[in-house]
């Protein structure tokens, strides 16, 4: 397999077709990325594209041509921090236990799992405020750690630890009263 960094030198060298073999690469997680923090199909697959046009367009700017999936994977975030908030329809709530990772050694998130079924979870997750939707995504969908996020995020990881916090309380407190809603 060609590195990145090739393929990206070749495309600057004016080889743009090789720009579909670096698409193909790393489609499947941005748009996985882009349907949890979202939540729908339609629009995950519209910031998909606004997301390789714009790497497209800045090509050049990709100082870490190695890195070019966590590169485009903020410009995912930022887009899809920018869309309007809209409620997720039960079905695509459905959907969203497809698209994410399954946790295997993960106590924090195991415990969460344990105590409430995977659909009032993506129902919780949905429901959060975008910026820490972003953080649960990127922290349990993606797998990434805080160093990551904070440079995906471009802030500081004591800042990222601290919203994670607040988003995990706030998903506990939102399945909590999901639960006193079923009784």
């Amino acid at each position: 397999m060609i590195p990145d960094e090739e393929i990206i030198e070749r495309v600057l060298r004016g080889r743009s077709e090789d720009y579909r073999d670096l698409m193909l690469r790393h489609q499947g997680d941005l748009y996985r990325l882009a349907y949890q923090m979202l939540g729908r199909r339609e629009e995950a697959e519209d910031v998909l594209q606004e997301a390789f046009l714009q790497a497209y367009r800045k090509l050049a700017e990709c100082r870490e041509r190695s890195k070019f999936g966590g590169w485009v994977r903020r410009i995912i975030v930022n887009i899809c921090l920018r869309r309007p908030v809209r409620e997720l329809p039960s079905d695509e709530l459905d959907d969203l236990s497809s698209s994410s990772k399954q946790p295997d050694d993960n106590p924090v998130l195991n415990e969460v799992l344990s105590r409430a079924g995977f659909q009032e979870i993506q129902e919780a997750v949905a429901g959060l405020p975008p910026d820490y939707r972003t953080i649960i995504a990127l922290r349990y969908g993606e797998e990434l750690d805080l160093k990551e996020i904070a440079e995906i995020l471009d802030e500081q990881p004591g800042a990222i630890y601290t919203r994670l916090h607040r988003a995990r309380q706030m998903l506990a407190k939102k399945l909590e009263e999901a639960k006193y809603e079923m009784f």
